[in-house]
C-alpha cells in the first residue's frame, strides 16, 4: 500500500510540474559589500610572509591556521595577548566572535563605559545575524554550529546563497548532521555550500564542540576573501543542469546520498529524449524536487492545461528519502498510441540505462504489457524481477494507460 502510495505522489508530482514559468527576483542587498571593500581591498594587498606580524605570536609558526591569523592581525580585527601568544587553540566567548565579524563587516563602532560587547551585539542584531533573545550569555564559548549561523548570516548579507538542490545534497556529505541542531541545520549546510566550514577530516563538523580563536580566524577570512573558500566540487558526471519549470532558469540538480544512480539515470533520458519525434524535454520539478520528462507532441502542449496534450511522463525522484529512492522511477503511458508514434524510443534508452545487459527482457516486458494495456479492457498488476530490479506494470479499470514502476537495485517489493 505505502509503494502505490509513492507512486500516486510521484505521478501528481509530475502533473503538477506542468506550470508555466514565473521568474524570481534577484537579491540586490549590497551594503555589507560597500562597508567591507576597504578591508578586502587591504586583504588582497598583502602579502603573507612579508609582514612582520608572520612571527609576532610564539604559539603560531607552524599551526594550520597560521596564515589566516596572520592576515587578521594584519587588518587589526584580531589581536594577542600581553605574554606575545595568540593561544589559537583556545575557545572563542560569543561576545569576541561577533566583534571579529561586525569589525569585518566594516563597522568600527565606539566602545562605552559599560559592557565593552554592547555595540557589536547591537549590530549584530539589527543586521540579524543574531536573534533579539537568542544569547541569555554572551560570555560564554560559542560553538560551531552558532559560529556557521552567524557567519552565514554575514555573508549572506552581500552574497547569495548556493541553489536549494546543492543545499539538499550537502545532507549526505555531513556524517554528523543530524546532530544539528534544527535551528542551525540550514545555516551548517549554508556554510558547507559556499566555503566558509569545511568540517574536519573525518567527514564530521561537531555542531556542539566549542569553537577556536583558530576556527574563527580562518572563517572571518574567508568571510573576506572568496578565494581562501573551500569549497565542495561535485564531478561532472554526478550532477545534471536542467530547467526549473516554476522558474525557467537553469538549475543544477544532485544525487540523493540514498541513490546517486539517479543523476546518471536522468543524464541518459536528457540524451534519450533528443530521439522524441515530439516534445519531451527533461525538467527540474519546482513544486516536488523530482526530474521529470512530459510527453507531448508540441512543445506549447507541455504548458497547457488540455489533459488531451499529455502523452504521457517519466518521472525520476531526487529527494533524498528512503521510500522514495527505493522506487524512483515512474513512466507513465497516458496515451499508447502517441506513445509508440512519438516517444517509445525515448522510454527504451532509459530502459536500457536502467537494466544494461538485461536490458532486452525489460524492453520485451514492457512492449508486452503496453500492448496488453492497449488491447484490453482489465486492469492488471504484474511484477517482474530483471538484473536486480523490480518493476511493477499495473493498469486501472479499462481505460488505455499503463503505470511502471521500477525500484532501484536490490529492492524488491509484491505489489497487490
Amino acid at each position: 500500500m505505502k509503494n502505490k502510495a509513492t507512486s500516486i505522489l510521484l505521478i501528481l508530482s509530475i502533473l503538477f510540474s506542468s506550470l508555466t514559468f514565473a521568474f524570481a527576483s534577484e537579491p540586490t542587498n549590497t551594503n555589507t559589500g560597500y562597508r567591507m571593500q576597504n578591508l578586502v581591498n587591504l586583504l588582497k594587498n598583502y602579502a603573507t610572509g612579508s609582514n612582520s606580524t608572520t612571527s609576532k605570536f610564539k604559539d603560531t609558526s607552524t599551526h594550520w591556521a597560521k596564515d589566516a591569523v596572520t592576515k587578521l592581525t594584519h587588518l587589526g580585527i584580531i589581536g594577542g595577548y600581553p605574554d606575545g601568544t595568540f593561544k589559537p587553540n583556545q575557545n572563542i566567548q560569543v561576545d569576541e566572535f561577533i566583534k571579529l565579524v561586525v569589525t569585518a563587516m566594516g563597522y568600527n563602532p565606539s566602545i562605552g563605559g559599560g559592557y565593552w560587547a554592547e555595540p557589536f551585539i547591537q549590530i549584530a542584531k539589527n543586521e540579524k545575524l543574531i536573534g533579539n533573545n537568542e544569547f541569555s550569555n554572551f560570555r560564554r564559548p560559542i560553538t560551531r554550529q552558532e559560529m556557521a549561523k552567524i557567519i552565514t548570516n554575514a555573508t549572506l548579507s552581500k552574497e547569495e546563497a548556493p541553489e536549494e538542490t546543492f543545499i539538499a545534497y550537502l545532507r549526505g556529505q555531513v556524517k554528523d548532521y543530524a546532530k544539528v541542531a534544527d535551528t542551525y541545520k540550514q545555516h551548517v549546510l549554508t556554510a558547507y555550500g559556499m566555503g566558509l566550514i569545511s568540517g574536519y577530516t573525518d567527514g564530521t563538523f561537531k555542531p556542539v564542540n566549542n569553537a577556536t580563536r583558530a576556527e574563527a580566524s580562518v572563517v572571518i577570512i574567508r568571510l573576506l576573501d572568496e578565494t581562501t573558500r573551500k569549497k565542495i566540487v561535485v564531478n561532472e558526471k554526478d550532477k545534471i543542469n536542467l530547467r526549473n519549470n516554476l522558474t525557467g532558469k537553469m538549475i543544477t540538480v544532485y544525487p540523493p546520498h540514498s541513490n546517486p544512480e539517479v543523476i546518471r539515470i536522468a543524464n541518459a533520458l536528457k540524451v534519450a529524449a533528443t530521439k522524441s519525434k515530439g516534445y519531451a524535454e527533461p525538467m527540474y520539478s519546482g513544486f516536488s524536487g523530482s526530474i521529470f520528462s512530459n510527453f507531448t507532441e508540441k512543445e506549447e502542449h507541455a504548458y497547457s492545461d488540455n489533459a488531451n496534450y499529455f502523452h504521457g511522463s517519466i518521472g525520476i525522484a531526487t529527494v533524498d528519502d528512503k521510500i522514495e529512492q527505493e522506487i524512483p522511477y515512474r513512466i507513465d503511458s497516458n496515451n499508447i498510441e502517441a506513445i509508440k508514434k512519438y516517444h517509445n524510443e525515448v522510454i527504451k534508452d532509459v530502459l536500457r540505462a536502467l537494466f544494461e545487459k538485461e536490458a532486452n527482457k525489460a524492453i520485451a516486458e514492457y512492449e508486452k504489457y503496453l500492448e496488453l494495456a492497449n488491447t484490453s479492457n482489465k486492469g492488471f498488476s504484474q511484477v517482474v524481477v530483471i538484473n536486480d530490479r523490480s518493476m511493477h506494470f499495473f493498469k486501472d479499470g479499462a481505460g488505455k494507460n499503463i503505470g511502471i514502476s521500477i525500484t532501484k537495485k536490490g529492492v524488491r517489493f509484491n505489489w497487490r
